[in-house]
């Protein structure tokens, strides 16, 4: 009978082991795993910087932890981004090749606010990249609605000035220049204040990159790079509120 009984608490005692054992194992697994790659997953606005100048802007999506995007530079080559984020935020990119047939190397990576940096080459070009996580739709937001009047200078010198209405946090313009440049440009703005800018870069003469923000006073500054590295800032203000 004793026999019976300690073989009873036995069995017990074992099945508690294996009940321990198992949560232990659960607790060690998810410490391993850490993030999940698509705690990553969003939509990201990235800026290539090549030489101090940027030379390309794109989206980039991430989705259940697959990379994806599409980017054309200012010299019109245009590629396709293809890879993976890891539970540490680290990007695995595949090995592209550019419309002018030169390979493209890449590493980096995202943290936990959403923000990516990291390096690549083309040909025996350097470069390093880094952007910002803006998934949700609510990020983008009607605010900073209206009617802005926006100046674009270039050495000291006044070489455009365009009228841009943003509605619902999108806008698009044709800005051309005094230098006979014409840029087609669109974009949205996030309610932190940050602009992202578009431009159509079919023509290696009209390519730019131009990065800038809202103020909570409605005035807008930033800087633009043309294909030649030609450096150049353009600001504005509100001159009319948009009424709904």
């Amino acid at each position: 009978m004793k026999y019976f009984m300690h073989k009873k608490y036995l069995n017990k005692y074992i099945a508690l082991f294996i009940i321990i054992v198992f949560l232990n194992s659960c607790n060690y697994l998810n410490k391993i795993i850490g993030q999940k790659p698509d705690l990553f997953d969003g939509k990201y606005n990235v800026t290539c910087i090549s030489k101090g100048i940027p030379v390309a802007i794109a989206d980039i999506d991430v989705n259940d932890g697959i990379v994806s995007g599409f980017i054309i530079n200012t010299n019109s080559q245009y590629f396709d981004i293809k890879g993976k984020v890891n539970s540490d935020g680290v990007i695995d990119f595949l090995t592209l090749k550019v419309s002018s047939g030169e390979k493209v190397l890449a590493e980096g990576m995202i943290d936990s606010q959403g923000i990516t940096k990291g390096n690549y080459t083309v040909g025996d070009r350097r470069g390093e990249y880094i952007g910002f996580r803006y998934s949700e739709f609510s990020d983008i937001t009607s605010i900073y609605d209206g009617l802005y009047s926006i100046t674009l200078n270039r050495d000291g010198v006044d070489i455009a000035t365009q009228e841009v209405v943003v509605k619902n946090g999108y806008f698009e313009c044709s800005v051309k220049t005094n230098y006979k440049e014409s840029y087609n440009i669109d974009g949205m703005v996030l309610n932190n204040g940050k602009i992202i800018i578009y431009t159509e870069i079919g023509d290696k003469s009209t390519g730019i990159v131009a990065i800038g923000s809202i103020s909570d006073e409605n005035i807008v500054r930033g800087s633009y790079y043309t294909h030649k590295g030609d450096k150049g800032d353009f600001k504005g203000y509100l001159v009319n509120k948009i009424l709904r």
